[in-house]
């Protein structure tokens, strides 16, 4: 009696550990053990009594009889009642909880099991560990019963205790729970490692990846550790570079990762790399950034022995705190002879690298001598929003006619480049006052003074006309006819009925009401977009389409005076009616911008009104009335038959 109660305190105490880890839920003295079917694809569970002869047992399946059909009876001094299951695994999760029961004289005996497939515990997917260090332990743990046997794989091969030049450490705590280390990481060790369960109902796997972070794959120069800055609205280039000879691989990819997701190409973002002589350049393309561009990027690369990466900061300028350049003066006068200072001033956020400055004249960058140049640098000043200054001069020697003409200070950013304008010219000589001698100059003098009358609409035909009788007269040239084909000249000069200068963020604007009317007129009409030259200097560009236009109109709006281009536009066109007095600048208002906006030639003089809506109801048929050409040019004739006439009585 005594054995039999240390029997069963024995076999308790087994079921009680058992059932902690929840594999058997022994009641009594009694055990279930799987076997293969020696003859099909099945499972057959052994119930095993541990006691006398039992006088009858059952097979229940979550508490319901299991068919006769199923049970194998095996009679003998200590009976056995086996149930077979099949081994498909979706039978295999339908099975339930099976428990064996017996009869004996004494007591009933039970036992209890739930057949299933392997289950992992959660895994860690990935291991990132350093080229010749050594990672965190990958842990391998399953569940399932029959308690299943883990082991762990590499590219096909069942990995052993101190394979790899001794590099792999594997510790089995039980059958169900193994722990891979890595000694020293190589690059042979980067890649996918398999955690893999099996017992006799199926087999589970999962994978982690062992990421060797390798070093100065990527590697950057001093600048490019510093922040890479895009102006809002602008587009921006980001690179970096891999320099290791594993970076050309067939099979190496590259990446862009932004708060911690890999960046894809879309109609926005460009990601490309290029593979050069000796190593491969990774790039990423942002268009028409903005304020939710900014961040840290990280570019990257993965070969067959590991990966690198390294982070860009983008930082991105608002229109606000963009760089600025600025002449002193938009004309400059001196005198034949003597010396001439141009000056221009450029502010930027200190952030950016100190940029390049430089002067240009007639398309040429004037080349950087110390007796031209003089350059100021200052800052950066105090506070959140630091800024730099530079101030940059051009000093011109001894100057003569061909130092004449629009000039360009310019400042490189890299990122972008920002100009300004600077116009030379000699001072205006003051006519001394001279008395009259004899009645024939002062009749001379008043024939010349009549050329001042010649209309507004006609003194550009005037001028040329006059230039070139007066070249007629000194060359003694005799043919009237040849005089009287100026007019065409004239024509030719004027390419164009009317040069539009407007702001790009007012195109819609434009193509719709503007455009359509001029066509409709049938105007010959100039804008930027279409008539530039490309290749060209914008400063020479927009030269020639003032002077080349009979009118300038200038679309004016508060997007209009925030362009430093449609500025400049704006101020050569200024220039040239008032150099000229031609009148040729008409005005366009087509928002609410206040006239304190506008630069000062222009707050006191008429414009149209597109904005209001009561000057709305006029404004093609005022516009279409200030830009037609003269439909009689007969008088314009006469006028230089008149000028001709007075010069070539001069010249006798």
């Amino acid at each position: 009696m005594y054995a039999r109660f240390l029997r069963v305190l024995s076999f308790g105490l087994i079921c009680t550990v058992l059932n902690k880890f929840h594999y058997v839920d022994c009641i009594s003295q009694c055990s279930i053990t799987p076997t293969k079917h020696p003859t099909s694809m099945a499972v057959v569970l052994n119930c095993t009594f541990n006691e006398r002869s039992v006088d009858a047992a059952m097979w229940t399946r979550d508490g319901q009889p299991v068919d006769n059909k199923d049970i194998l009876v095996d009679s003998g001094e200590t009976k056995k009642w086996s149930a077979v299951i099949l081994s498909n695994s979706t039978h295999v999760q339908d099975v339930g909880k099976l428990t064996c029961t017996g009869k004996s004289d004494q007591d009933n005996l039970s036992c209890s099991v739930h057949p299933s497939k392997p289950m992992l515990e959660a895994i860690k997917p990935v291991i990132i560990a350093i080229d010749g260090g050594t990672p965190e332990v990958g842990e391998c743990k399953a569940r399932g019963w029959p308690v299943p046997r883990v082991t762990w794989w590499r590219k096909g091969t069942n990995l052993r205790n101190y394979d790899y030049l001794s590099s792999y450490i594997l510790t089995r705590y039980a059958e169900n729970w193994l722990s891979m280390k890595i000694t020293t990481i190589e690059g042979y060790h980067h890649g996918t490692h398999t955690c893999r369960a099996d017992n006799l109902f199926g087999t589970a796997v999962e994978n982690v990846i062992v990421m060797v972070k390798r070093q100065d794959m990527i590697k950057y120069d001093y600048r490019e550790e510093l922040p890479s800055v895009a102006i809002e609205g602008k587009n921006t280039t980001i690179e970096c570079i891999c320099f290791d000879p594993l970076c050309k691989e067939q099979n190496a990819t590259t990446y862009w990762k932004y708060h911690g997701s890999n960046v894809n190409t879309t109609r926005k973002i460009r990601v490309s790399k290029e593979v050069l002589s000796n190593d491969v350049k990774i790039v990423i393309t942002i268009l028409n950034v903005s304020r939710t561009d900014q961040g840290d990027y990280y570019c990257g690369i993965n070969t067959t022995e590991g990966f690198d990466e390294k982070r860009r900061t983008l930082y991105i300028l608002t229109k606000d705190n963009a760089p600025q350049i600025s002449a002193s003066a938009n004309v400059v006068s001196t005198n034949p002879s003597s010396h001439a200072w141009l000056k221009c001033k450029t502010t930027y956020p200190a952030i950016l690298t100190e940029p390049d400055t430089f002067w240009v004249f007639n398309s040429s960058r004037i080349p950087q001598e110390s007796q031209h140049y003089h350059i100021k640098r200052y800052g950066p000043n105090p506070g959140p929003n630091s800024t730099k200054f530079i101030l940059f001069e051009l000093r011109i020697s001894n100057v003569s006619a061909k130092d004449v003409g629009w000039y360009t200070c310019g400042v490189d950013f890299k990122l972008d480049v920002i100009k300004a304008n600077v116009f030379l010219r000699f001072e205006e000589e003051e006519n001394e006052d001279v008395e009259d001698q004899n009645t024939d100059t002062e009749s001379k003098d008043n024939r010349l003074i009549a050329i001042s009358s010649i209309t507004a609409g006609g003194i550009i035909m005037g001028f040329v006309a006059a230039f070139v009788a007066y070249r007629l007269c000194r060359n003694k040239r005799d043919s009237v006819d040849k005089f009287f084909d100026t007019p065409s000249v004239n024509d030719r000069h004027f390419k164009y009925d009317v040069f539009v200068t407007f702001s790009s963020q007012d195109l819609n604007w434009v193509t719709k009401e503007l455009l359509p009317l001029l066509e409709k007129h049938k105007l010959n009409y100039c804008i930027h977009d279409r008539d530039f030259e490309i290749g060209k200097p914008v400063v020479d560009n927009m030269a020639d389409s003032v002077y080349t236009s009979r009118k300038v109109l200038a679309v004016m709006s508060r997007n209009y005076m925030s362009s430093k281009f449609c500025r400049g536009e704006l101020e050569m066109a200024l220039y040239r009616s008032t150099e000229m007095g031609d009148s040729s600048v008409i005005v366009m208002r087509i928002d609410n911008i206040d006239r304190s906006k506008l630069p000062k030639a222009l707050r006191n003089r008429t414009f149209l009104d597109h904005h209001d809506l009561t000057e709305r109801k006029t404004w093609e048929e005022r516009l279409i009335k200030h830009l037609k050409p003269p439909p009689d040019k007969s008088a314009e004739k006469k006028s230089s038959e008149k000028i001709y006439s007075l010069l070539k009585d001069a010249e006798v």
